[in-house]
């Protein structure tokens, strides 16, 4: 009952914050003219919209999750040394997706190349990785799995730039963004109370209710948007808590977890690098053929296609 409790604490306090702070956020970016304007191709709303959302989820989700943390720490860890690797995993989630959430807000008001970006998120991965506990194997069921030994290090990078990456992709809707990231949470909260890995619950729960605050102001209709300041932290941490969630009790990545819990943007995503490698464009690029435009061109409404790969990403998780 006090474990719930604190959770609930921990959504509450991120969802108030958000709906609170979102505002200040709006007013801030539009006296410093922070908009996205539109397009009439990949951006397709009517006016121009503040891009700094992300300053008002990731802030209030990580300083949440910390604070509540702190103060909760044997409730969500495991006693012993086992507990002190979990607090270092989710110290070096925070310093990683901290870093990126910065590189993210750079971004958003001056611009960076993909490949700053790029080298960005391997630096972020790799601190995530170096403090995470180590794993050493995959499992696709309850087991000791396939060993990999040092390979899982790459691996383990190559997840959360990729996922970093999709997730950033998929932010092309409103409200799509957010309501995926939901549902990977929610994922997450799963996969850890079935497995024991009760060191992602507390951030999870957070994350899910900043993200719900921020819908509020995103969706139907657009008043700010995420931004790389909050795609790129956000996707961060979903591939952090993913693969983190998802180690069984022999010390194997339950593989099969966090390639459902983002399930949606990772198949547009790897669509969307195919199609540029065999059009011979840049895989950093940008089109207008990722899944959500696909969905506008068969004359489906933007909120429609939205709660379409909501439902979809759903049901796969």
């Amino acid at each position: 009952m006090r474990t719930l409790l604190w959770l609930s604490e921990a959504f509450g306090l991120a969802l108030t914050l958000v709906l609170l702070v979102t505002p200040l956020v709006i007013k801030s970016a539009g006296a410093l003219k922070l908009y996205d304007s539109p397009d009439g191709d990949r951006r397709m709303h009517d006016l121009p919209v503040p891009r700094l959302g992300g300053v008002a989820v990731y802030l209030a989700a990580a300083a949440v999750s910390l604070v509540l943390f702190a103060r909760t720490q044997p409730r969500f860890t495991t006693p012993g040394p086992e507990g002190i690797a979990e607090i270092r995993f989710l110290a070096g989630a925070f310093i990683g997706s901290g870093f990126l959430f910065v590189v993210g807000l750079v971004d958003d008001i001056r611009g960076l190349s993909p490949s700053l970006k790029l080298i960005a998120q391997l630096i972020a991965a790799s601190v995530a990785v170096y403090f995470a506990p180590p794993v050493s194997s995959i499992a696709l069921g309850y087991g000791p799995g396939i060993t990999l030994g040092w390979v899982m290090i790459p691996l383990a990078i190559l997840w959360m730039v990729g996922v970093t990456n999709v997730f950033n992709f998929i932010d092309g809707l409103n409200g799509l963004a957010g309501g995926i990231a939901v549902v990977g949470c929610a994922t997450i909260v799963a996969a850890s109370l079935a497995l024991g890995n009760l060191v992602v619950l507390l951030p999870a729960v957070a994350l899910i209710g900043a993200l719900l605050g921020f819908l509020q102001h995103n969706y139907p209709k657009a008043r700010i948007f995420l931004g790389d300041s909050g795609s790129l932290s956000i996707g961060f941490l979903l591939a952090a808590f993913s693969l983190y969630s998802s180690v069984n009790s022999f010390g194997a990545v339950l593989i099969i977890i966090p390639l459902v819990a983002v399930a949606v943007p990772l198949m547009d995503g790897t669509l969307a690098i195919l199609r540029r490698w065999l059009r011979h464009v840049p895989v950093s690029g940008a089109d207008a053929r990722h899944i959500h435009h696909r969905l506008l061109a068969l004359g489906i409404s933007q909120q429609r296609a939205a709660v379409l790969l909501w439902a979809l990403a759903a049901i796969i998780a």
